[in-house]
C-alpha cells in the first residue's frame, strides 16, 4: 500500500540524515524580507552529515498506477538503489519480497512494516475496508511475525478488525484527517 511512494522515500532520506525537501524548487520564506540567501545556501547544500544506507526499502501496492508513480517518484528522488517497488496484492505476499524475517533472537534485524491503507474516506465504507483491514492483520501474523508493524489511519472501526493489538497509539493528523499510528 505504497502509494505514490511518500513514505518509502522518506525513510530511504531519512535513514541517509538527507534534508526533508531536498527537491523542492523553492520554499515560502524565500520570499521574507529579512531572508538570508547566502545562510540558506550554505545549510541547504551541506551534505557533511550524510551518512550511509546499507538496508533495502520494499514497497507495493495492488494498483498499477500507483506502483507507476511510486516507481517515478523513486527514481526522482534518486533513491532506486535502495528501494524496490512492486505491484501485487496485500494477500498474494509470502515473505517480504523474498527477504527471509529473522528469528526474534535477533531482533535489530527484524523488518519494520508501514502501511497507509485506504480510510474508506474517498471510497465508499463498505465492508471491503472491513476485509482489507482483516487481510492486513492475516498477513502480518503470518508473514511478517515477529516485525515491528506499524498502520496509519483515521478508520477506527477498520483497524479493530486488524485482530492484532497495539503496544503503542500515537494520534496525528494526515492532511485534515485526526488519524491514528
Amino acid at each position: 500500500m505504497c502509494g505514490s511512494g511518500t513514505l518509502l522515500i522518506e525513510a530511504a532520506l531519512i535513514a541517509q540524515n538527507i534534508a526533508p525537501g531536498i527537491f523542492r524548487k523553492g520554499f515560502a520564506f524565500e520570499k521574507w524580507r529579512d531572508f538570508d540567501a547566502n545562510l540558506f545556501e550554505a545549510i541547504y547544500n551541506d551534505d557533511s552529515r550524510e551518512r550511509a544506507f546499507e538496508h533495502h526499502i520494499y514497497g507495493s501496492d495492488a494498483g498499477y498506477y500507483a506502483v507507476q508513480a511510486a516507481l517515478k517518484n523513486v527514481q526522482a528522488a534518486n533513491q532506486q538503489r535502495f528501494i524496490s517497488v512492486r505491484q501485487i496484492r496485500l494477500e498474494e505476499i509470502k515473505q517480504p519480497f523474498g527477504v527471509q524475517v529473522p528469528s526474534e533472537a535477533n531482533s535489530e534485524a527484524l523488518p519494520i512494516v508501514m502501511m497507509n491503507p485506504p480510510y474508506g474516506e474517498r471510497l465508499a465504507q463498505d465492508k471491503n475496508v472491513f476485509q482489507l483491514y482483516q487481510a492486513i492483520g492475516t498477513t502480518l501474523k503470518h508473514q511478517f511475525a515477529g516485525a515491528t508493524a506499524w498502520i496509519i489511519s483515521s478508520n477506527e472501526e477498520a483497524l479493530k478488525c486488524v485482530g492484532l493489538k497495539p503496544s503503542q497509539k500515537a494520534h496525528l493528523l494526515n492532511g485534515e484527517l485526526d488519524c491514528l499510528f
